[in-house]
Order: C-alpha cells, then sequence, then structure tokens
C-alpha cells in the first residue's frame, strides 16, 4: 500500500516593486524569481514520513523562463519556507519531490492548474505518493547571457558592430535570432554578430535583441544607440593635389571611439597617379601613439590621460618627387559604452517570518550575472547576528546561504542581501520583516558612550571631525585644516606630523576597533598635498576603500589617475578633487586620483561625496553648465553659463580602474541651485541635495521633470536617480509638503533602501513633534529651527511618510544639518545649544539654552510607518560652540563629530569620557556611542 503525504501549501501573494530587487512577502521562508509588476509567494508547512531527509518543491508555469527550485528547511517534524517572487498568472504548476539519506526520490506529488493573484491568500493540498513518474515537462526560454556594442554613440550613415551570447536551459533547443530597430539596417538581422547602419537622420535608435527556440519560448535584451553629428566615425577629409601628388581616397577606423588607453585600427586607401611610391607620416591632435607613424595602416592608442572628445589623426603623404598631400579624420575618445547589466536575482528563501528569541534562520539567494563575472554577497540585518556566508557556484549561478541569529527582542527585523558582480554592478533584496515570538519590544536608544577620539597631533584649528564616515569596525574623520606639508600616508598608531609648514593642507584619520578597543590604524594625505587644498573636507568609507575630497585642489587636470601619483598643477584655482585609498591588510595605499571631465576654477569638485562597493558619486555644487540632461559615459560640458547650478558625477571602478561613468545634472537647473550640495547612494539609486532650488512645489514628481517655478528662494529640493546596467535616469523630484523660502531642504540626505531622510536646516516652525504623512506645519516663527522630512518608496513611487522635529526644537538649533540611516533608525544631528552631558531616551531633551551650538545627536525609530524619537544624546564635555552633531550610524554603532571641540588632547580614550580642557580652539573632536 502507498503511504500518501498532505503537503499544505499557504499562499500569500503581495506586490513589491523598486529600483532595486527588494522585497519579498509571505510567512515564514522565502523561493522566488527576479521581481516583476507583481508576484505571488507560497508557505509551506508539511509533515512527512521520518525517512524522507529533503524535500524540494519546483514552480513552472507561463512567464516563468527558469523553473524556481528550493529545498525546505526541517525545524522539528516540519518541513517549512515560503516560495517568494512568483510571477502571478494562470496555470501555475507545484511539484513536491521527497528524498532519502542515498538522496533517492522516494516520494512525488504535483499540482496544475494554480492561479496566483496579487494580494490573496490561496490554499493548495499536494498529495506526496511513494511514486516515481517522469517530472513534468517545462520549457524554459532562451537566456541572453550579453549584448556589447562598440560603441552606444555614431555618426548618422554609419555602423556599430555588436555581438551576443546566449544559451539554453534546454540544451537540445534550437535557436533563431532576430535583431530589430527603430530605424537604420541590419547587413543580417538573424546571426549573432551583425552590423547595424545608423540612418541619416540624427536621434536615438532602440536596437533589439529577441532569440527564440523552436517551441515559442524567447527572451529580449535592447539598448539605445545615439546618433549624432560629430561622434568620431572615421570620416575623411579628402585632399586632392596635382595629377603628379598622392591623395587620400578613403579612410577607415575601427572602432571609431576609444577609451583613453584603448586602441583603433586605420585603414587607408591611398593613390598616386604617377604610380609613384607614397611614404606616410601619421600625428594626431590628442595624447597617443602609433605602432609605426609611417606605414600605410597603423594602429593608434590613445593615452590613458587623453581627454575626453573629439581627436584628429592627420597624415602626410609624398611621393618622393615633390609631390606631397595631407589628410585627416576624426575618432572619439570617450569611456567605452557595453550593454553590462546587473546581475538577476532568480530564487531567494526565508525559513520563517517569526521565531523564538535567539533562535536561528536560514536565508538564502540564487542569482546570475548576464556578463557571467563571478558574484560577491554582502549580508546586513537591522538587528541579530548575521553567520558566515556559504557561497555554491554551479555553472552560471552562485547561491549564496546564511544562517540568522534573532536576538531576545524587536519586531520588524530586517535582513538584506547586496549582490555585486565583476563589473560592480549590484542588486538589493530585502526579505520580509521577521518579528520574534513572544517577546518584548527592545527598548531602543539605550545608548552609552563607547570611545573618544582625539588626532594624534591634535591642534587648534584643525577642525578634526569636519567630516566623519562609519563602516564597521572603521571610522574615518577629516580634519581638513590640519597644516603639515607630508604627502605621504602614514600607517600604524604612529603620530601624524607636527609640521605645520602647509596651512589647511589636511588629513584623514583611520580608527579601527577591535572588540571594544580603538586605535588609530592610518593617517592619510594625498600625494599632492598642498597648503589651502582642504583635503579631508568630505570623506566616506566603503569596506576597504575611502574616498577624500580636497575641494581647493587646483590642478587642471580633466581625467583620472588610477595609481598613487596626481597633479601637481596649480593653475585652475579651487577646482577639487577626489582620492581613493584602499586598504590590504592593515595598510592602506593610494588608488586613484579623481578629477572630472569638465573642471573650472571654484567649482569645488567633491564638496560631497558618498561612496558604494565601486561605484563613487561626488557632488561639484559650484559647476556652472546650464545642461539639463544626464551624460552616460561621455565628457560633461565645459559650460559655465548657469553659474553655481550643481552638478553630480558618477564613477565605477572595475578591478582598480576607475572611469566616470556618468555626469548628472538637474531637470530644471538654474544659477544658485548647488544642486550636488549633499548626495547619497544605496545600491543603484542615488539622492541629490539642491538647497539652492527656488520652486513653491509642495508635492513630489515621480518622473524626469522638476519645477521651472523660482518663486521661493532657497526653498531646496532632492532628485532620486536610479541605474540600470551602466545607464542612470532620473526617478524622481522631492519636495516637502510645507516649502517656505529659505528653508534649504536638501542641506542633508541620507538613503536606506527604499527610505530617504532629507535636512532643511532653515525650516522656522515651532512644532516640537512628528507628524505622519504630508503633515507639516506652516509655522514660521522659529527661525532656523529645522527638520527633517522621511520619504518611503513603494512601487517605484516616492511619498512623504514623516516630518520629524526635534523635542526641544528653538530657533536657531538647524536640526537636520546632519542625518544617517540605518534600517529603522535614523540619527539626526543638530546645534542645540543645551549645557546638558548625558544621554536621555524618549522623547525628552533638554530646553536648556546656556551653551549656544553645543549640539546634539537625535536618535529617531520606525515601528511600521510610525516615526518616534528615542534618545538624545550629548556629550559628556558639552561646551559652547563644539559644534557636535555630525552623525554617522552603522548597525548598534552610533558615531559624531564635534568638529570645534576645543581640548588639547592627542590620544583615544576607551570609555565613557570627555575633556573639559578647552585650550586649544576647535581642534575638534570625534565620540562613538553603542546600544
Amino acid at each position: 500500500m502507498k503511504t500518501k503525504l498532505a503537503l499544505i501549501l499557504l499562499i500569500s501573494l503581495n506586490s513589491f516593486c523598486s529600483g532595486t530587487n527588494s522585497g519579498l512577502s509571505a510567512l515564514a521562508a522565502f523561493f522566488g524569481l527576479p521581481q516583476t509588476p507583481s508576484y505571488g509567494n507560497v508557505q509551506f508547512a508539511v509533515n512527512v514520513a521520518s525517512s524522507l531527509t529533503k524535500v524540494t518543491v519546483t514552480v513552472t508555469g507561463p512567464g516563468i523562463s527558469t523553473p524556481i527550485v528550493q529545498d525546505l528547511v526541517k525545524i522539528g517534524n516540519t518541513w517549512q519556507g515560503i516560495i517568494g517572487q512568483i510571477p502571478a498568472g494562470t496555470d501555475r504548476t507545484f511539484s513536491g519531490e521527497g528524498f532519502n539519506a542515498s538522496n533517492v526520490l522516494i516520494q512525488q506529488g504535483q499540482v496544475t492548474g494554480v492561479t496566483i493573484s496579487a494580494n490573496s491568500i490561496t490554499n493548495i493540498l499536494l498529495v506526496l505518493s511513494e511514486t516515481n513518474p517522469a517530472p513534468p515537462f517545462s520549457n524554459a526560454a532562451p537566456i541572453i547571457d550579453s549584448l556589447v556594442a562598440s560603441t552606444n554613440q555614431v555618426a548618422p550613415s554609419s555602423s556599430i558592430n555588436l555581438n551576443s551570447t546566449v544559451h539554453d536551459p534546454n540544451p537540445s533547443d534550437t535557436l533563431t535570432y532576430l535583431w530589430s530597430a527603430t530605424g537604420g539596417s541590419f547587413n543580417n538581422s538573424n546571426i549573432l554578430n551583425p552590423v547595424w547602419t545608423s540612418p541619416s537622420t540624427p536621434g536615438q535608435y532602440t536596437i533589439t535583441l529577441t532569440v527564440s527556440d523552436q517551441l515559442g519560448a524567447s527572451s529580449s535584451l535592447s539598448f539605445t544607440a545615439d546618433v549624432q553629428v560629430g561622434y568620431g566615425t572615421g570620416y575623411g577629409s579628402i585632399n586632392v593635389g596635382s595629377n603628379s601628388s598622392p591623395f587620400v581616397s578613403n579612410v577607415i577606423s575601427n572602432p571609431s571611439s576609444i577609451a583613453p588607453g584603448a586602441s583603433t585600427n586605420i585603414t587607408l586607401t591611398a593613390f598616386d597617379p604617377d604610380g609613384n611610391t607614397i611614404s606616410y607620416s601619421w600625428s594626431s591632435s590628442c595624447a597617443g601613439s602609433f605602432n609605426d607613424p609611417n606605414t600605410q595602416n597603423p594602429v593608434f592608442t590613445a593615452s590613458s590621460s587623453a581627454s575626453l572628445g573629439p581627436c584628429t589623426l592627420s597624415v602626410s603623404l609624398s611621393d618622393g618627387n615633390g609631390g606631397s598631400n595631407l589628410g585627416s579624420f576624426t575618432i572619439q575618445i570617450s569611456q567605452t559604452q557595453t550593454v553590462n547589466l546587473a546581475p538577476q536575482i532568480l530564487s531567494s528563501f526565508q525559513t520563517a517570518l517569526a521565531l523564538d528569541p535567539s533562535g536561528s534562520m536560514v536565508f538564502r539567494v540564487t542569482a546570475t550575472d548576464p556578463e557571467n563575472t563571478p558574484l560577491s554577497f554582502s549580508w546586513n540585518s537591522s538587528s541579530g547576528v548575521v553567520g558566515t556566508p556559504t557561497n555554491t557556484v554551479n555553472g552560471n549561478l552562485t547561491t549564496s546561504e546564511i544562517v540568522w541569529t534573532a536576538p531576545t527582542c524587536g519586531s520588524n527585523l530586517q535582513v538584506s542581501v547586496t549582490i555585486t558582480d565583476g563589473d560592480g554592478n549590484s542588486a538589493v533584496l530585502n526579505y520580509l520583516p521577521v518579528n520574534i515570538n513572544g517577546a518584548p519590544t527592545c527598548v531602543l536608544g539605550l545608548w552609552s558612550q563607547q570611545a573618544y577620539i582625539k588626532a594624534s597631533n591634535s591642534e587648534a584649528d584643525d577642525n578634526f571631525g569636519r567630516s566623519w564616515a562609519l563602516s564597521g569596525d572603521t571610522i574615518v574623520v577629516g580634519a581638513p585644516l590640519e597644516d603639515s606639508n607630508q604627502t605621504t600616508i602614514t600607517n600604524g598608531s604612529n603620530p601624524g606630523s607636527s609640521d605645520n609648514s602647509a596651512s589647511a593642507s589636511g588629513a584623514v584619520y583611520v580608527y579601527i576597533r577591535n572588540g571594544n578597543t580603538w586605535t588609530q590604524q592610518a593617517i592619510l594625505k594625498p600625494s599632492n598635498s598642498e597648503e589651502s587644498d582642504l583635503f579631508g573636507f568630505a570623506v566616506s568609507i566603503s569596506g576597504d576603500t575611502i574616498v577624500a575630497s580636497a575641494i581647493q585642489e587646483d590642478s587642471n587636470q580633466n581625467y583620472i589617475t588610477n595609481g598613487s601619483s596626481a597633479s601637481s598643477d596649480n593653475s585652475m584655482t579651487f577646482a577639487g578633487a577626489v582620492y581613493v585609498f584602499v586598504r590590504n591588510g592593515n595598510t592602506w595605499a593610494q588608488q586613484a586620483y579623481i578629477k572630472p571631465s569638465n573642471p573650472s576654477e571654484f567649482d569645488s569638485f567633491g564638496n560631497s561625496i558618498a561612496i558604494q562597493g565601486d561605484t563613487l558619486v561626488v557632488g561639484c555644487h559650484n559647476e556652472s553648465s546650464a545642461q539639463n540632461t544626464i551624460s552616460n559615459g561621455q565628457p560633461a560640458p565645459n559650460d559655465d553659463s548657469l553659474n553655481h547650478s550643481g552638478a553630480v558625477y558618477v564613477y565605477k571602478r572595475t578591478g582598480s580602474t576607475w572611469v566616470e561613468e556618468a555626469y548628472i545634472k538637474a531637470s530644471n537647473p538654474d544659477n544658485g541651485d548647488y544642486f550636488g550640495y549633499s548626495v547619497a547612494i544605496s545600491g543603484d539609486t542615488i539622492a541629490v541635495g539642491s538647497q539652492g532650488e527656488d520652486s513653491n512645489q509642495n508635492y513630489i514628481t515621480n518622473g524626469s521633470s522638476g519645477s521651472s517655478d523660482n518663486s521661493l528662494s532657497q526653498a531646496g529640493a532632492v532628485y532620486t536617480f536610479t541605474r540600470t546596467g551602466n545607464i542612470w535616469a532620473p526617478e524622481a523630484y522631492i519636495k516637502p509638503s510645507n516649502p517656505d523660502a529659505y528653508d534649504v531642504f536638501g542641506t542633508a540626505v541620507a538613503i536606506y533602501g527604499d527610505t530617504i531622510a532629507v535636512g532643511a536646516t532653515g525650516e522656522a516652525s515651532n512644532q516640537n513633534s512628528i507628524s505622519s504623512g504630508t503633515n507639516a506645519s506652516s509655522d514660521n516663527s522659529s527661525t532656523y529651527s529645522g527638520a527633517v522630512y522621511v520619504f518611503a518608496r513603494s512601487g517605484g513611487l516616492w511619498s512623504q511618510q514623516a516630518y520629524l522635529k526635534a523635542s526641544n526644537s528653538s530657533p536657531n538649533n538647524i536640526f537636520g544639518a546632519a542625518i544617517s540611516i540605518y534600517g529603522d533608525t535614523i540619527a539626526v544631528g543638530g546645534l542645540d545649544s543645551s549645557a546638558q552631558t548625558t544621554i536621555s531616551y524618549g522623547n525628552t531633551a533638554s530646553s536648556d539654552n546656556s551653551a549656544q551650538y553645543a549640539g546634539a545627536a537625535y536618535i529617531f525609530e520606525r515601528n511600521g510607518i510610525s516615526w518616534s524619537q528615542a534618545a538624545y544624546i550629548k556629550a559628556p564635555n558639552a561646551n559652547a560652540y563644539d559644534f557636535f552633531g555630525g552623525v554617522c550610524l552603522d548597525g548598534n554603532s552610533l558615531l559624531v563629530s564635534a568638529y570645534r571641540e576645543s581640548s588639547s588632547e592627542n590620544t583615544i580614550t576607551n570609555g565613557v569620557y570627555g575633556s573639559a580642557d578647552n585650550s586649544a580652539q576647535y581642534a575638534g573632536a570625534a565620540y562613538v556611542f553603542t546600544r
């Protein structure tokens, strides 16, 4: 007799859409496919025979190109888990298989014809029987692994070489290929490597490859080609001399657009009417070299420092008898563009949505990279302990799995994973929040001081703490007014230089934590450090990479130097520069010197910076071009017609090489908007503050358009941009619900996943409480009290979630001058003036105003969609004008800087301490707090 095992499936469906791969939904462990406009999740809980050691569930159906396959997790006598991200639709098939200890299939069952509807729960009974029928037929669609174009910018009636690689999960399938385009023509539209000839009319044209199998399953991939007059296509300038002089009849370069350091092959056709032997002499208008400048068909290699833009290659012809002529043509020096896609999340798993205090749970994700580069996985959680990942590679699929240990309290705990490919593209998956069974809500805000940090060469007016950053157990602190003439890095605990001969050259200090003890790891100085450069004005860290800016660096260089060198030129006053440093073990070294492609005097390139993984975002709020679009992979314009409109530059690292990926401008730029005053990045989303923007709009525009109104001077705005592959595009134009003149909304901005917080230090309401949604006070009686606005993204759309005011809000508190987000916690810095030297919890904060601009840090926590103030943190040695309040959160650690703190100490004190000395005015200090 056959034993039948009932497998009950509770299907819970929710719709999640965002700019990154995020959000699963259901009750207890997940599986899924890449996110679609609507999808469902399936919860499993099944009691089976003890002889089974593995239960596998497979989901197939129309629109599911690759079957979803995951193993359930056994807890007690129950196998459980949740299939997530199942595309909504009809005719879904759920197949269950049970295996014994020898991995032999002994139980099998199937349910067909299931309809998955978003936002609903469906119950299914699946019976596993002791039979071994043939597995259900499944035809997977072909997969396009890569699509590479020789360029995406071409002149009219010119060509682009295309090359694609594909495969089919069903090896016996026969594939056919079809190229199509919105203009132009192909030499052969049914091969993988055709040549597309652009139309004669300039514009943007979409090129699409569709791959189909003999059963009708197909996949498509598209990209946009930009056809414009002036793009290098290897055109010839033909100059005909006398009958006895040789002349150029044709010239071709392949490719016609190359990156700095890349090469192009030149094919020249020349003719001499008298049949004389022609000699050749090649030259170029840009930096570079020919493999043989005296051959007919040389190879030209652009210098790695070649300026982006047109480059004219010229050839001098001579017949040896006095006859000579010239020929020339133009190529384009640009950052090469390939269609480079982010990793694709194929499935995900989570054991449950609730567990006991200190219990453990499995999280799993399977992903692939279309370009087949190696994948790395970075796991994070808002609380609890993330175990060491186990990564398994199977062909072009990589699975990463962790065991997460829950804390003893809490709710809505978030686990996420960031998947990064070898080209630096990333995808983020946020799992459904987890609750702790029967455990109390965590009492948040129980913070205590862990360390008081001073520079090892601390001196008056160094402004140590003017910039700050925290990542795990590493802290970075900038001191832009430090004065030493050192141009090397000090690795280790040795004190910094006591030299003061290079006033305001600047320095950056690195500290690491071992247990509860902090020590100095390095002091960073750039290789071209000079007086008044203000190195350390802004800093950011991601893992083993630190970036630091010098906004008054003066070189006129307009390209990136990968390596430890930097320009000694000083002809472009206060142009600004950014430096990249990397850590190998305990040793730091300079990796790159980054300059924009359109530097200009007084641009202050690097006034704001943010790095995540291999993507660097640089704000340049004084940049002055009138462009109102994004340049992806192209140099920025040398235009200065819109004073201080501002710009943002995005840089991408592959290996150890950095390139400029995009030049981003607001869609509504204007004089004095200061777009780029603040920047933040999370995954493939960038948030940019434009504190001088002047529109009176009081709502969010989800899309690419910003208001052209200018009736509210310096009201401020924030813009978001998202990346697909290598292409950045506008996502939203964010305005608060109560804008007013001089609110400077966008002074500070922070982003974490689908949450953005924005500081408006000039906001003037007298409210001292939190409002949910779009509610915000229209009062203006408390000048420069400041406010913070919280925005949340759902389905790719942003909305205002909360309006935060300090519980001790008062005039000139400048609340919102610094902001940091981690999970459901926001830290806000403000120039509160109380003399309190302790930490208060809940909604309590001192109303004392006896220590002007001493500063404070405020902690806010989110429960669901509701925010509340959880803590009010003061320095233990609070003094007037300390400017305590530069905040950075990471997990359960909080860094707070006070760049005008004035003690003369030059050591680290681990524990609760702050010097009462004030003999070194504005030396600066940093404080670490933990919970």
